[in-house]
């Protein structure tokens, strides 16, 4: 997959902690490996060097330091931010998913994993688990069916349709977790526009369309065009309504006093 050069200057968030609210959790002990899963590593997330605050490759350390020491570093998917969260235990990142049910997750498991993960996660958490669907399992032989003799591994899956999606090929996952990405921002939009908070749901409705030409660019027959017209219109309404707005507050601004 190759590297878009997009990038963005993600504004304050609502609350101004800095922080955003969307979460990516990644669980499967074999994420502490440099070998493994080498596309979802370096071709989608990109971190910041805290030292020189220049962007590069998510590299092997940045994943050792979150599994290590249980804490979040911040990447970036085409230039928007994300916190990412790994893990090679289930304690750990239950617990993480749990205390952060507040952002909108992005959870991805190995099939191992997950057979332990998800029905803990819908047992506790039904309805929030649903909020977040899917939880993407990735294994590289998904055998969910019995073929001949050979007996089904994750045969568990079918029970857990409602909250997850099984890949067995990383460019899969991908693409089906921008599409989902695409939702949320676009969603996350309308929200803040009915709320009048009008630069964010801009910024929300950019970021959508930014990850709506990734999704393009991995799948070209993919037809996305009434979405991206939407959001450009979306986009514009707000910028001439915040132009507006900002004429307006000139213009009383060099009236004199009564």
């Amino acid at each position: 997959m190759e590297h878009t050069t997009i990038r963005v200057e993600r504004p304050d968030p609502q609350d101004g902690s800095g922080i955003p609210n969307h979460l990516i959790i990644w669980l499967d002990k074999f994420i502490g490996k440099a070998n493994e899963y080498y596309l979802l590593k370096r071709a989608f997330f990109m971190t910041t060097d805290p030292t020189t605050g220049y962007v590069q490759d998510l590299k092997q350390e940045d994943i050792d330091h979150s599994i290590r020491l249980n804490e979040a570093i911040s990447v970036r998917l085409d230039g928007i931010q994300f916190m990412l969260r790994a893990f090679d235990t289930v304690d750990n990142c239950f617990e993480a998913i749990e205390n952060n049910f507040d952002k909108r997750l992005f959870i991805i498991t190995s099939g191992s994993k997950g057979r332990i993960l998800l029905p803990a996660l819908t047992t506790h958490f039904q309805e929030k688990i649903k909020q977040n669907y899917p939880v993407y399992i990735f294994c590289g032989n998904m055998n969910m069916v019995q073929v001949g003799d050979v007996v089904p591994t994750n045969e568990w899956v079918w029970d857990f349709q409602d909250y997850a999606l099984m890949f067995n090929h990383e460019n899969d996952l991908l693409a089906r977790m921008v599409l989902n990405i695409i939702d949320y921002f676009y969603t996350e939009g309308n929200q803040l526009r009915q709320a009048e908070k009008l630069e964010s749901a801009s910024q929300h409705y950019r970021w959508a369309k930014i990850m709506l030409q990734r999704r393009v660019t991995m799948s070209p027959k993919v037809a996305l065009d009434d979405r991206e017209k939407e959001l450009n219109h979306l986009i514009d309404s707000i910028d001439q309504h915040l132009s507006q707005r900002n004429n307006d507050k000139k213009d009383r601004a060099g009236e004199p006093c009564a």
